[in-house]
């Protein structure tokens, strides 16, 4: 999926002087971004959309006609103030967002690995199930369409599935992400801004994709990825699809050397199904699907731990009002 930005705004807007209070007023406009910049920090769910305002060069001409430094129709000039104003309105929706800890989840080792065939079958009992429903920008989870999700590993690499309801469009749009696919994202570190994007749409073959921040905060999206030793298989339901996949730990940043994973380990992931254009996610996510705030936080566990046992009955994770820690 591919963040649409708001053409709007420049950090010059961070710094101008606080004023009036009036909630429409170019003064309080300005103020809001002030506080923002101050109250939105790395980290926060929020930080997703301000870091792609801060490096815009192309808006400096919104924030010169905003500010009155040269003559524009009032056409021109209440373009650019509605264009600022859904930003703050953005803004508000990120700083009220109440999960302000990312979800944590346990993934079991699994001793048989599943075939990968793209048929969810008693293969993926041990595996961590999950079956909540977050709508894209909803703090609260909603009851609709079935979306499960499973994942375990084993001592060379991370499984993951799927099994949904969902709308297969009659004519497939030419990116997965604008009809109806799984998203599937794998990050191993937070701090490399290197991670795994992989889409499974029902309709063709997956998509596999390295995807890194650039120096300015954005996403690069190098080209798919045909060949990269990545199994999978996706298969037609009565009610919508499935796949499966087996990811190899030697593909992933922090594990390209050698090193094997082990018990105890963290990696970060996201998983969305996007139903023809509706984004469902087993996590609370707030704005996209890249916004690494609303990452789960999983922590490989051992074939011997009684943890292992307790996660793979987990089924549909609570998240607190304040937080996102799994039960």
């Amino acid at each position: 999926m591919r963040f649409h930005t708001i053409t709007t705004l420049s950090f010059l807007l961070l710094l101008l002087p606080v004023a009036a209070e009036e909630p429409d007023s170019d003064e309080s406009l300005r103020a809001f971004m002030i506080e923002c910049r101050t109250a939105i920090q790395p980290g926060d769910p929020a930080d997703f959309l301000m870091s792609r305002y801060r490096p815009r060069k192309d808006l400096w001409a919104q924030w010169m006609i905003f500010q009155d430094a040269f003559h524009v129709s009032p056409a021109e000039k209440e373009a650019a103030r509605r264009e600022i104003r859904q930003v703050c309105g953005e803004l508000r929706r990120g700083r009220a967002w109440p999960h302000r800890e990312r979800p944590r989840l346990r993934i079991p080792f699994l001793t048989m690995p599943p075939e990968i065939d793209g048929k969810i079958s008693g293969e993926w009992q041990k595996a961590v199930r999950l079956s909540a429903t977050y709508e894209r920008d909803n703090p609260v989870p909603v009851a609709g369409k079935t979306a499960r999700w499973f994942f375990g590993w084993d001592r060379e690499t991370f499984y993951a599935a799927g099994e949904f309801q969902a709308e297969i469009p009659a004519e497939i749009p030419e990116r997965p992400w604008e009809g109806t696919c799984a998203e599937l994202f794998l990050n191993p570190s937070l701090t490399l801004g290197v991670y795994w994007e992989l889409l499974f749409p029902p309709d063709r073959s997956p998509l596999f994709l390295m995807v890194r921040d650039n120096q300015y905060g954005y996403r690069d999206y190098p080209a798919w990825r045909e060949k990269t030793g990545i199994r999978s298989a996706i298969c037609r339901t009565p009610e919508g699809f499935s796949f499966e996949a087996a990811i190899p730990f030697r593909l992933l940043p922090n594990y390209q050397l050698g090193n094997a994973p082990e018990a105890g380990q963290i990696l970060y992931l996201m998983a969305v199904l996007v139903d023809n254009r509706r984004y469902i996610s087993p996590f609370p996510l707030l704005y996209d699907s890249h916004n690494p705030a609303c990452f789960a936080e999983v922590t490989l566990t051992g074939p011997d731990q009684e943890d292992a046992a307790k996660s793979s009955t987990q089924t549909n994770p609570k998240f607190p009002q304040g937080g996102g820690t799994v039960p």
